[in-house]
């Protein structure tokens, strides 16, 4: 056998292992699982209960337990066993044994949670790992581990409504300007030139005279011509 050969049987051998032992580990995790329900139905006061039907209690109650301490949140199968479907089920005496399985099943399923070994499903992690994984705290200060705050317990938050702010008139300065602003501004500006006032032309009145010829040669000196007579 060459080496090549060799190597491919020890890598077929590592690999049966393996899975052989992980088929192991399964068969006996059911395995103690079972025997773990069947101890807590001996041990619970609540669970003994004797007439016909009391097997069909034993069963259901112990396969809650096991259910649940597998994993499972309890509730009971839509369908119970299918031993349970048999000819010899279908009447009234099989009804009353169908419905004592259910019964034994809700009261198992409670008593697992009441002991927790649902817990046992769960692979703990380390608190440490949680509060300083992400390098922005000091691993010192987590030597005191405290239980996370869900959602629900988180402290409540009031609702406000939004208030809408009332517009704010913008700030004007009336203060009047520098007095060299405003001779600035007054000599930027362009000149103005009066437009011309047009008056009408009018003739001289002559003023009319009654004191007679007298005074006529004065009259003509002032620049009229003629005398006015009334």
């Amino acid at each position: 056998m060459n080496s090549s050969l060799q190597k491919l049987v020890v890598c077929i051998a590592v690999l049966a292992s393996l899975s052989g032992c992980a088929q192991f580990q399964e068969h006996q995790s059911r395995r103690w699982t079972k025997k773990l329900a069947e101890n807590a139905f001996k041990e619970d006061p609540c669970a003994q209960k004797g007439g016909p039907t009391a097997r069909d209690f034993e069963r259901g109650w112990r396969q809650a337990y096991y259910d649940v301490a597998r994993g499972s949140d309890g509730q009971p199968p839509v369908l119970p066993p299918q031993s349970y479907w048999a000819i010899k089920y279908q009447n009234a005496d099989g009804a009353q044994r169908i419905a004592a399985w259910y019964e034994g099943y809700l009261l198992g399923a409670s008593a697992a949670h009441r002991d927790g070994v649902g817990l046992y499903n769960v692979i703990p992690t380390s608190p440490l790992a949680d509060c300083c994984g992400n390098g922005c705290s000091n691993c010192s200060s987590c030597a005191t581990f405290s239980q996370p705050v869900l959602p629900a317990q988180a402290m409540p938050v009031e609702e406000t409504t939004p208030t809408i702010a009332e517009p704010v008139a913008p700030i004007i300065d009336y203060a009047s300007p520098p007095l060299s602003d405003a001779r600035a501004t007054i000599q930027s500006l362009p000149p103005v030139e009066p437009e011309p006032i047009q008056v009408a032309e009018t003739r001289p009145i002559r003023p009319t005279s009654a004191l007679g010829p007298r005074y006529d040669s004065q009259l003509q000196q002032v620049g009229f011509e003629q005398p006015i007579r009334p």
